[in-house]
């Protein structure tokens, strides 16, 4: 019995001598105690837009309601009618809300004191525009301004492909990321080995239009906001809008 519990203990003892040699070893060869290079890449496409969507705002005053009401309806099927003459379906011309409310101003009475001016009632509507056909896009703005609308919300440009662009992006940050790796370990004589980690930075899309652009990321929405001039003049040349598709990464080689 004495001799089984001598044999026990030797086993015990070898196996953690065994192991403890193991752990030795994986600490000695784990990455973390090698040489690495840590390199970010980005890059950028430009991608020509599948869908224009034009976001309107109108505005219309009067000291009756209902002529301020009816007025903002007539703007709305003058709007609505321009855009189907350049192939826009029923379907994707939407209006998001309708506001009426009190307008006042400040003024002086006839005996110097400040009021509050009744100017008429306020009627408030949005109207979103979903273009298909982007070569249409700079007749159909134009046309739409020619309407009288109170304001251009906001301009945006997508695709329907964004995903494949996306990952065509990420695919080229990561080949400027091995690039600059190699670039920079061949200044000291050595080697890029396997990667040990890879991170994705931030990913966005950016779209132009005329003077602005808008920054998005996933969920966002356009946050420009364009008065429209009473004087535009519709023939004047409008650039067509472009989407630029961003990827960044962040890789970590062992040095060889």
């Amino acid at each position: 019995m004495a001799g089984g519990r001598l044999l026990f203990k030797a086993v015990c003892g070898a196996v953690m001598l065994w192991s403890s040699a193991v752990m030795a070893q994986y600490y000695r060869d784990s990455p973390k105690d090698q040489p690495t290079i840590a390199v970010s890449g980005e890059a950028e496409i430009k991608v020509v837009p599948d869908r224009a969507v034009i976001t309107l705002g109108l505005e219309t005053l009067d000291t009756s309601m209902v002529a301020a009401k009816k007025e903002n309806d007539r703007m709305i099927e003058a709007i609505s009618k321009t855009a189907k003459k350049y192939g826009v379906k029923d379907a994707d011309i939407q209006t998001d809300y309708l506001t009426v409310e009190p307008k006042y101003e400040r003024r002086r009475n006839e005996y110097g004191k400040e009021i509050d001016f009744f100017l008429g009632h306020n009627v408030k509507r949005r109207l979103v525009i979903d273009l298909t056909d982007v070569s249409k896009f700079d007749d159909l703005l134009s046309s739409i301004i020619e309407t009288g609308v109170s304001r251009i919300i906001d301009v945006g440009f997508y695709t329907d492909h964004l995903k494949k662009y996306r990952e065509q992006a990420r695919a080229l940050a990561i080949k400027a990321a091995v690039e600059k790796a190699e670039k920079l370990t061949a200044e000291i004589g050595q080697k890029v080995g396997k990667a040990v980690g890879i991170r994705e930075g931030s990913s966005y899309w950016r779209s132009f239009y005329g003077g602005w652009d808008s920054y998005r990321r996933p969920g966002q929405r356009h946050v420009s906001q364009v008065s429209v001039d009473s004087e535009f003049q519709g023939d004047t040349p409008v650039a067509l809008g472009k989407i630029s598709v961003t990827a960044s990464v962040s890789v970590s080689f062992l040095l060889e």
